[in-house]
């Protein structure tokens, strides 16, 4: 399974009652400098299959299958942050809530990720995603970030509201992907039910109202 932060309380129910739960990435290792927001090393939970973070709109989920089968190429991009404390950390934008200590552990990781999406997609039999956005932020490559901006990156993206049928063909996208790799591939498609907190059309749409839209 993958999706937004709803997704993680699908994969946690998922693996409560013992279901055959396919998981091909931990971050149970702290020395390779991976940090996923909210897991303990060691826990019996993973947030999800692999550590691919929080992803809320239907592009994210294209760009798993892009990532995992080579389809297309990202360029590096980290976004480096201090917390109150001042220990320094990286934020891979594609990725929400997936933090890095350093440049080197992001470029140890890169390779282990897209395998490890991969090897999950060919694996399983039935896959969960659960979108949670329409909304979302686009680089000038035409890549979708995960969620919104931090601090220095908002010059480099700008906000794009989805229409439906680019949710379906981003959707289709993925799973016909899949398909080819994995035959007996199904897919059940979620939806988060956690509400806007804002939206980038106040100009035009009250929160409600976009929210409306999103679902």
């Amino acid at each position: 399974s993958a999706g937004s932060c709803f997704a993680i309380e699908i994969a946690r129910a998922l693996q409560e009652q013992e279901f055959n739960y396919v998981i091909t990435e931990r971050p149970d290792d702290i020395k390779q400098g991976v940090i996923v927001d909210g897991y303990k090393p060691g826990s019996p939970y993973a947030h999800g299959s692999f550590n691919s973070g929080i992803q809320f709109n239907t592009i994210n989920f294209r760009h798993l299958v892009e990532k995992a089968f080579s389809t297309r190429d990202f360029e590096p991009l980290l976004i480096k942050q201090q917390d109150a404390a001042g220990n320094t950390y990286y934020c891979d934008p594609y990725r929400e809530d997936i933090f890095f200590t350093s440049v080197e552990a992001y470029q140890r990781d890169v390779p282990k990720h897209r395998a490890a999406i991969r090897q999950a997609l060919e694996t399983c039999e039935v896959f969960i995603l659960t979108p949670g956005l329409n909304e979302c932020w686009e680089f000038n490559d035409g890549t979708v970030m995960a969620r919104n901006p931090r601090g220095a990156t908002y010059p480099y993206a700008k906000p794009k509201t989805l229409t439906v049928q680019e949710n379906i063909d981003n959707l289709q996208l993925f799973f016909d992907m899949v398909r080819q790799h994995n035959p007996n591939f199904k897919l059940i498609l979620s939806l988060s039910p956690v509400p806007f907190l804002a939206t980038g059309r106040a100009n035009t749409h009250h929160v409600i109202e976009a929210n409306c839209h999103s679902k």
